[in-house]
């Protein structure tokens, strides 16, 4: 009763302090930016034979400009209503996927990585690239109770949509603990340099690692020593009718730790696994090490941690630092990686 009647008072003197307040009209005020627009880098050099190295360029916004437009419209497929969704006359419908780009997409740039012997790479702006599928379905006939096999094909087309600068050649092989240079010059803008040494690759210690893991237990992660920083990631492979699927709710989700490779080895620690109405058969886990350059440790891993935030965000920021980047924001870094496969069970 002592706190109804104390928040009861308290209410009435913000209402009687309050009504003599005067405050300010609702009315919106257009923000307005007046400077001069520099470049935003996203650079990653990546020693794995399998990936790719890629520069993104993007400029500054203005506070009222779009972040993103439409480029184009794909028809996904057509989906076609079962007895128990069909309504009218209509069959079903066709998928339609807007494709958006940044608006502040920078496609005009000379960009070059350079290496440490002085030879020249040019990166070549990439807005998609192109994934054919052959599909075969078996059309096998019988005539006249004699079999005739004969195979029809398609060719399912698929745009990925990337606006990346890269190496169009295949000449550039980027190599580990190598000094590698970025040079970015864009029609408008100052000129961008950048300069990293990528790190050592990371290798899993196959002898001293098990083929089988639980979930439910501390289990040990063995790599070769060596001194670098980053991150060790996990994926379930969810097997569903032979076809597999990255999955983050099986048996605790998906796994990061953040590792030193000093010490060769690293703990990882037990997930819940619970039932959640998924099935809990072992599953084929995926392992990923990946060993990460300082510039590329301190943008994603220390920077994102300790800059500023406030209530309105859901997570830190890196939004205006330049790591490894002279002329412009962003972050030019280097990542290698190892991947393992073995079994989890809960």
């Amino acid at each position: 009763m002592r706190y109804r009647i104390t928040s009861i008072l308290f209410a009435i003197i913000i209402s009687v302090y309050c009504a003599s307040c005067s405050f300010p009209e609702s009315d919106w005020v257009d923000l307005e930016s007046d400077y001069d627009h520099i470049l935003n880098i996203l650079g990653v050099i990546n020693i794995d034979e399998s990936e790719n190295s890629f520069i993104g360029i993007y400029r500054t916004t203005n506070l009222n400009e779009l972040s993103s437009i439409l480029i184009s419209v794909d028809t996904i497929g057509y989906y076609k209503f079962d007895e128990n969704e069909k309504q009218g006359q209509e069959d079903g419908y066709w998928e339609i996927d807007s494709i958006y780009a940044p608006a502040a997409i920078i496609n005009n740039a000379q960009v070059t990585v350079m290496d440490e012997s002085g030879n020249s790479y040019p990166f070549s702006f990439i807005e998609k690239t192109t994934i054919i599928d052959t599909i075969y379905f078996d059309t096998t006939v019988v005539v006249y109770g004699q079999s005739i096999f004969f195979d029809t094909t398609y060719y399912d087309t698929s745009n990925t949509y990337i606006n990346l600068y890269m190496d169009t050649t295949g000449s550039f092989k980027a190599q580990s603990n190598a000094k590698y240079d970025l040079l970015v010059n864009a029609p408008g803008y100052d000129l961008v340099t950048g300069s990293l040494v990528t790190p050592s690759k990371p290798e899993f210690n196959h002898e001293l690692m098990q083929d089988t893991i639980s979930q439910s237990n501390n289990y040990q992660v063995y790599f070769e020593a060596m001194e670098s920083r980053g991150l060790i990631t996990g994926r379930i492979l969810f097997n569903k009718d032979g076809e597999f699927s990255l999955h983050d709710d099986w048996c605790g989700g998906i796994l990061e730790n953040s590792i030193s490779f000093d010490n060769g080895n690293h703990e990882i620690s037990p997930a819940s696994c619970d039932n959640q109405g998924l099935d809990l058969d072992p599953e084929l886990f995926l392992l990923r090490l990946i060993a990460m350059d300082d510039n590329y440790y301190e943008y994603f891993m220390t920077a994102e941690i300790g800059d500023y935030s406030n209530f309105l965000l859901s997570s830190p920021t890196t939004k205006g630092r330049s790591i490894g980047v002279e002329g412009g924001f962003g972050i030019f870094g280097a990542i290698g990686s190892d991947y393992k496969l073995v079994t989890a069970i809960p």
